[in-house]
């Protein structure tokens, strides 16, 4: 097929397709008028390719294209035709008026970002015919490239991404069947990357970062004994009812995500500054109102970046490895309290590990267990093997259905442990080596000790892990200033029995493993060691406190 006859077969398909959509989508006599004439126009630009007038036809489809793409008469696949194979010239002319004078991406990248965003858009609930700000493409587009082109980001996004083949298949129903689109889920990547057990400064929890009171009106469990938020699929259950909640509220998914991160009065707020009903929007409160905050006004930008980068097929344009969803139907899902070995499953199973991972790309394909600290942990195995599987798991955890019915207690830490616990049992056996403990130091009430400032150590921080106030540490210490130094030496008086231990590590493990060793919080641990990452090194000396 010629150049001249694709131009046809393009428009004529443009013409017969988008006729009727303009017909059903306008009501006014105004639209009516201007979809009229954009149709005759398309129509001339027909004749004009017939007869080989390309130049004229090019000039009148620059002319128009903002109307036609307003008005939704125009495709993807044509306009992307038309700029690439065609015509360079309104390839580039095109780009540059749609893209701002210091576009920070390549023409043809912003050209597929502005179609996808358009089509994200109108899943997302907005009209056809919205045309999205320009300010907005650009900051879009500028977390596309922070997320995709910085190092920490990027590694930060293929994980989000790996977790998402797995988590998305598992929460699809609970958003779909309140009636959001699929795409809606990638908003976990800006929530918490998918992690579970994510903890935010203010005090959000959990994979979609329930604040304490939030999380106990949806049902969720925030006490003492457990902490719900750190299950996921109970938490993915309340997170959906809470975006209906205030979708039905707002009229609006993204006014309802833009509540999801700042709460609704807020929003509320915002929208009052508006001077007209039809200004009732995410857009117009982005642009015209200052009550929102800079996190909530960037969160939806964010979020488009998200969805763009991580939805099917996309990964790759982007830098990304895509380890794709498991096709539905293929697998089954089991809910497991407690990690199991992967190698002792597949054999149980007769399944290579290559299949396992395949089925379970949010773990590393070096791992030897699933995940020590996920609660609810799903596993997904091949539905030829669900049976096999099924007895697998009642062997090592009992009679259990594994479908998320049982209730699992959720220990309320900073960083979690998330093993079921059951009342008045015995206290747990210490499991660390005693032969590695290089000293030991008790400190009974009202005694006075020394605590060295580690890095990122905040005032707060060491007032909260050793459970005193600020100002009794600004008191002990005659403090001028509230912020603290590396190396600065600390006097605390113990408010509580505290057992300090000098612990030499046996061998490379997550720190998280030694603070189940010794009983104590994760995170203090990690906060009172210059821990970075994941892992303790053989050999590295910590300090551990153990409060009695």
């Amino acid at each position: 097929m010629n150049t001249l006859n694709r131009y046809i077969f393009l428009v004529l398909l443009a013409i017969n397709f988008q006729l009727v959509l303009g017909q059903d989508q306008d009501s006014s006599e105004t639209k009516s008028e201007i979809l009229n004439e954009l149709n005759y126009g398309l129509k001339k630009m027909l004749l004009m390719l017939k007869k080989g007038e390309k130049d004229s036809a090019g000039v009148w489809f620059k002319e128009n294209y903002f109307e036609l793409h307003k008005h939704n008469l125009l495709t993807d696949s044509i306009i992307t035709t038309l700029a690439r194979e065609n015509d360079k010239t309104i390839k580039n002319d095109l780009s540059n008026k749609y893209a701002a004078k210091d576009s920070l991406i390549d023409n043809e990248l912003h050209f597929f970002i502005v179609n996808e965003l358009q089509s994200i858009a109108i899943e997302l609930g907005e009209r056809p015919e919205t045309i999205l700000p320009e300010s907005f493409i650009k900051e879009v587009e500028k977390y596309v490239i922070m997320f995709s082109q910085k190092q920490k980001f990027h590694a930060f996004f293929q994980k989000a991404i790996n977790k998402s083949r797995k988590y998305v298949p598992l929460f699809r129903e609970h958003f779909t069947e309140k009636g959001f689109p699929e795409e809606l889920l990638f908003f976990i990547i800006i929530e918490s990357g998918f992690d579970e057990n994510a903890i935010s400064k203010a005090g959000a929890a959990g994979m979609f970062q329930f604040m304490p009171a939030t999380a106990r009106q949806y049902g969720l469990e925030v006490s003492k004994k457990s902490d719900q938020r750190f299950s996921a699929i109970k938490s993915a259950e309340a997170s959906s009812q809470y975006l209906k909640d205030l979708y039905l509220e707002l009229g609006s998914i993204n006014l309802a995500l833009t509540s999801y991160n700042s709460g609704s009065g807020k929003t509320r707020s915002a929208l009052k500054e508006l001077t007209t009903l039809h200004e009732r929007g995410f857009w117009a409160i982005r642009e015209k109102s200052k009550k929102l905050a800079k996190e909530t006004r960037e969160y939806i930008p964010q979020i488009f970046a998200a969805i763009v980068i991580a939805k099917t097929g996309n990964p790759e344009k982007f830098g990304f490895k895509d380890p794709g969803f498991p096709v539905r139907g293929d697998y089954s899902t089991f809910i497991i309290p407690r990690s199991i070995n992967i190698k002792k499953l597949t054999e149980s199973l007769n399944i290579s590990s290559e299949i396992f991972f395949s089925l379970n790309p949010d773990i590393d394909s070096n791992k030897l267990t699933t995940p020590m600290d996920v609660a609810d942990y799903p596993l997904f195995v091949p539905t030829v093997t669900a049976e096999r599987c099924l007895e697998f798991l009642r062997k090592k955890f009992g009679p259990k259905k594994f479908d998320g019915s049982e209730p699992v207690n959720v220990k309320q830490t900073n960083v979690p442990l998330k093993k079921k616990r059951k009342s008045n049992t015995k206290k747990r056996k210490v499991g660390y080596n005693p032969n590695f403990v290089k000293k030991t130091e008790v400190y009974n009430i009202g005694e006075e000790f020394i605590y060295y400032v580690k890095r990122a150590n905040t005032l707060h921080l060491v007032a909260r892990i050793f459970g005193v106030s600020e100002k009794e540490l600004v008191k002990w210490n005659s403090l001028k200033f509230k912020s603290l130094k590396k190396g600065q030496s600390l006097k605390i008086k113990a408010p509580k029995k505290i057992t300090k231990y000098i612990y030499e590590v046996q061998e490379k493990t997550s720190y998280r493993n030694i603070a189940l060793q010794f009983n104590v919080n994760a995170n203090s641990l990690k906060k009172t060691n210059n821990i970075k990452g994941q892992f303790i090194e053989k050999n590295d000396i910590v300090e551990i406190y153990s409060f009695k």
